[in-house]
């Protein structure tokens, strides 16, 4: 961030950390606590925004507060809450920018909006791969709905507030040279790969690892395959918004392991940005789960 070396062609991102880390050299001196502080309070703020993104859903406080529990101990946003990396800034940023349009399209008020497109770009400046957790939403936005109720200069007006902070960022990644059309990554992107046999061969039992043991623990895990199971069975039936959000996330699991497939099985926290999406899946067993046994 601060010598003379600009190429981040290999990872073009906006290094907040470092910024972070040099703010709290300048009020405090010789420290790292502080850099460490704002990581778990965007941890703090991402465990809010999932309360108030499962009561937008499901209104209930029970599968707020539980939803909510479930990301304040899962050991994947524990332990990179603390750490000086890029991961627990993009996750609070990503779970925000769902937060907003979910209000958004809920009352159609440009103040959503216009922080929808804030968190949208920032997600994408603290970590691009976070750019994942808005995929979704383009599977659930009332589509109709929004044109018949908006007019066409106020529909041109929010595109332009959408793409506007996004075109400042890949301006000044250009500027700064951070990011680079021949970079290096482009080596590491096989999207066939994750469907050879070799691959999981190779990598299968380190990935799983992660997942069920460093990452979300084999119980909330097995709980969240369960809910994936249940989430595509109850297809036909559940029309929720809640229901077409989750399957949604389920399917970009499919292009982000093409994209990432090298990353993957390397880093652990390239799993984070469906820390949320995990947590979701788990609230949505529980309700099936309870809704059963009361039935």
């Amino acid at each position: 961030a601060f010598s003379d070396k600009n190429d981040f062609g290999l990872y073009p991102q906006i290094p907040f950390t470092a910024y972070q880390i040099f703010i709290g050299y300048k009020l405090f001196g010789d420290n790292l606590w502080f850099p460490r502080l704002i990581n778990i309070i965007f941890m703090l703020l991402s465990i809010l925004c999932m309360f108030w993104l499962i009561e937008i859903f499901l209104k209930e406080n029970v599968y707020s507060l539980s939803g909510a529990l479930l990301l304040s101990i899962m050991p994947l946003g524990v332990y990179f809450s603390r750490n000086l990396q890029a991961e627990s800034g993009a996750f609070f940023f990503m779970l925000l920018g769902n937060l907003m349009c979910m209000k958004f399209i809920r009352a159609f008020k440009k103040i959503y909006w216009f922080c929808f497109a804030l968190c949208l770009t920032i997600t994408a400046g603290y970590k691009i791969a976070f750019l994942i957790g808005f995929v979704p939403l383009l599977f659930i936005f009332p589509y109709k709905k929004y044109i018949s109720e908006r007019r066409p200069r106020s529909i041109l007006k929010e595109i332009l507030l959408l793409t506007f902070p996004a075109a400042v960022l890949f301006l000044y990644w250009i500027y700064t040279k951070q990011i680079s059309f021949s970079a290096s990554w482009k080596g590491r992107v096989d999207f066939l790969s994750v469907f050879s046999i070799s691959y999981w061969e190779k990598y299968g039992r380190i990935i799983w690892h992660y997942a069920q043991n460093e990452n979300f623990t084999t119980t909330y895990f097995l709980l969240f395959s369960l809910g994936i199971i249940l989430l595509w069975i109850n297809r036909d039936k559940d029309k929720s918004l809640f229901g077409k959000y989750l399957r949604a996330w389920s399917i970009t699991i499919i292009p982000y392991f093409m994209v990432f497939s090298d990353y993957l099985n390397q880093h652990n926290y390239y799993q984070m940005p469906f820390l949320g999406f995990v947590c979701l899946v788990i609230i949505y067993c529980i309700k099936e789960i309870s809704s059963y046994i009361a039935n």
